[in-house]
């Protein structure tokens, strides 16, 4: 959020919610209004949704609230717990796109998952820019020709490249 976004945010929601901030502000600080804009740093990567929900969680406490000392850095605390929202958050997609995505391998004979892992990792050199779609293309060919006639995947990258006449000097 931007120092207006802030300024209207701690006016509207932070000291509505913890008047006691506002008194402890005007009492302690040389300049309330600098205080703020100080603390708009510390919250400059957090929208005012993601603040407004903390504040929200503490007052309805279904989060544990600061206590009276920590609220003198509130901006701070706030930036904690959205931080880890954040966190928990991407921990949550990783653990559901393992989720989603091991089942098929663990169902898969053992030699058929390490087809599905090339490809898997031929897609990621992709995305990676290490190899270009028509390799990736290839590459993925000759997995699944190997696996069609049940032979390893020793030497499949250098086979695949042979044949296009592409080099893997990369």
């Amino acid at each position: 959020m931007n120092q207006a976004e802030c300024r209207s945010f701690f006016k509207s929601v932070v000291f509505v919610h913890f008047p006691s901030i506002n008194s402890w502000l005007m009492e302690n600080s040389v300049d309330p209004v600098a205080t703020v804009e100080a603390w708009a740093l510390t919250l400059e990567n957090i929208s005012v949704n993601e603040a407004t929900s903390v504040i929200l969680r503490w007052t309805s406490d279904r989060l544990p609230r600061p206590d009276a000392r920590q609220m003198q850095d509130i901006a701070l605390n706030i930036k904690a717990v959205v931080d880890r929202d954040r966190h928990e958050s991407r921990k949550h997609l990783i653990v559901k796109e393992i989720r989603d995505t091991t089942p098929l391998v663990k169902r898969m004979p053992i030699k058929m998952a390490r087809y599905y892992q090339a490809i898997s990792r031929n897609a990621t050199r992709y995305r990676n820019n290490e190899i270009s779609l028509a390799e990736c293309e290839e590459l993925n060919a000759e997995i699944l020709r190997r696996a069609d006639i049940g032979q390893g995947l020793e030497g499949y990258e250098q086979d695949a490249l042979a044949s296009t006449g592409a080099s893997d000097d990369r």
